[in-house]
C-alpha cells in the first residue's frame, strides 16, 4: 500500500505539446448532478505521448439526463467494429433510461416509487439495480444511501445518478474485446476506460452480469479469465483541483477501468460527520477495476470526513486521491 499527502499541485501550463481529449461536458440545466459539482471537479483525457497520428473517432449522445462521449483510439477507431460498439453502448443505456429514467413517469422505476409495481415484478434489469445499491448501502455502512436522497426523502428507492455509472459499467461490455481499439466514456465527469485489443483477438465480448461489488476483484483480466490487452499506452488522466481549474492535481495512468469522483454536497451521500458544520473531504476521486464502484467508493469517501484518510487505505485494488478542506492532497494507492 502506497499513500502520500501534500499540499502541493501542479499549474496546468498554458499550452501543451500533447493534445488532451477533453471528454468533460459543459453542466446542462437537465443535469442535476453536474450542476452541483464545483468547477474543475472533474477528469480529463489525455492523448498518450506518441500517439499524436492515431486514428481517432467520437461518439456524442444525451442520455441518462447527461452528455456521454465515447472516445475511439487506434489503428481501427474509424472501422465498423468500433462504430457498431459504440452504437450497442448508446443503445442500452437509451433502453436502460426508459426503464429506469426517474423523470420518465411510465418507466419503471417511477411505477415502483408510486407503489403501482413491486420490486418481485419490476424487470431483472431494474433489480440488478436494486441489488447493486442494496450493496453499496452496506459495504459503505449507510454512506450512500438510495434511499435517503432528495427524491428518496420519504424512504423510497431513488438512487440517482448511481444509475449512470451502474448503466455505463453494464453496457461497457459493447466495447469489450474490439480489435485495435482503445475506448474511453466519460459521463458526468466519471470515466470508463478501456485499453487496445489486439487484432487477433478473438475472446469477444464479456458476459453481462450485476457490478462487480467486491473492491479490488476485476472485472476484466488479461490472464485468461477475460479479454487480453496490448502492452500499450495507457490513457492519461488529468484530475483537476476542484476549485481551482487551472491546477492539475494528479494526471494518472489508467490501462482499464473506472475513474470517478464525488464531491460534498452530492445528494446520493449521508454525511456521517455529525457535528461538523464544514466538509473535511471537499472531493474524492477513485480509480479502480468497476465504474460504479468507484463512484460509491468515491462518495463515501466524502461522507467519512475525518476517517477518510485512513477508509481509503482499505479499498484493495484502488487508487486516487482525496482533496481536504485545509488544502491538502492525500493520495494513496493499494493493491488488489
Amino acid at each position: 500500500m502506497t499513500t502520500t499527502t501534500s499540499r502541493t499541485a501542479s499549474r496546468a501550463p498554458a499550452t501543451e505539446s500533447r493534445s488532451r481529449l477533453a471528454l468533460v461536458a459543459a453542466p446542462s440545466p437537465t443535469d442535476a448532478r453536474d450542476a452541483r459539482v464545483e468547477p474543475g471537479a472533474r477528469a480529463l483525457v489525455v492523448d498518450p505521448a506518441g500517439h499524436g497520428g492515431t486514428e481517432r473517432r467520437d461518439w456524442v449522445r444525451q442520455v441518462l439526463g447527461v452528455t456521454v462521449t465515447v472516445h475511439a483510439r487506434g489503428p481501427a477507431a474509424r472501422g465498423p467494429e468500433a462504430d457498431g460498439a459504440a452504437r450497442s453502448l448508446f443503445a442500452e443505456l437509451s433502453a436502460v433510461e426508459r426503464l429506469v429514467g426517474a423523470g420518465r413517469p411510465t418507466s419503471e422505476l417511477s411505477r415502483l416509487a408510486r407503489g403501482e409495481l413491486s420490486l418481485a415484478e419490476a424487470n431483472p434489469v431494474l433489480r440488478e439495480l436494486h441489488e447493486t445499491c442494496v450493496a453499496a448501502h452496506v459495504r459503505t455502512e449507510g454512506a450512500v444511501d438510495a434511499w435517503a436522497g432528495a427524491a428518496g426523502a420519504d424512504g423510497r428507492f431513488a438512487p440517482g445518478a448511481l444509475v449512470t455509472t451502474w448503466a455505463l459499467d453494464r453496457a461497457a461490455r459493447h466495447l469489450d474485446g474490439v480489435p485495435g481499439v482503445a475506448f474511453a466514456v466519460e459521463a458526468g465527469g466519471d470515466l470508463l476506460l478501456r485499453g487496445e485489443h489486439p487484432p487477433d483477438d478473438t475472446t469477444g465480448p464479456a458476459a453481462s452480469g450485476p457490478a462487480d461489488a467486491v473492491p479490488g476483484r476485476a472485472t476484466r483480466s488479461s490472464d485468461g479469465a477475460g479479454p487480453a490487452l496490448l502492452d500499450a499506452e495507457p490513457w492519461h488522466v488529468e484530475i483537476e483541483h476542484p476549485r481551482d481549474r487551472r491546477l492539475v492535481l494528479a494526471t494518472l495512468p489508467v490501462h482499464d477501468g473506472g475513474v470517478a469522483t464525488a464531491v460534498s454536497g452530492d445528494a446520493d451521500v449521508v454525511d456521517l460527520r455529525s457535528g461538523i458544520a464544514e466538509p473535511t473531504v471537499v472531493a474524492a476521486t477513485v480509480v479502480g477495476s468497476s465504474l460504479v464502484w468507484s463512484d460509491v467508493w468515491a462518495r463515501a469517501a466524502v461522507a467519512h470526513g475525518t476517517s477518510a484518510v485512513e477508509w481509503v487505505a482499505t479499498l484493495r485494488g484502488t487508487r486516487g486521491l482525496l482533496v481536504l478542506a485545509d488544502g491538502t492532497v492525500h493520495r494513496w494507492h493499494t493493491p488488489g
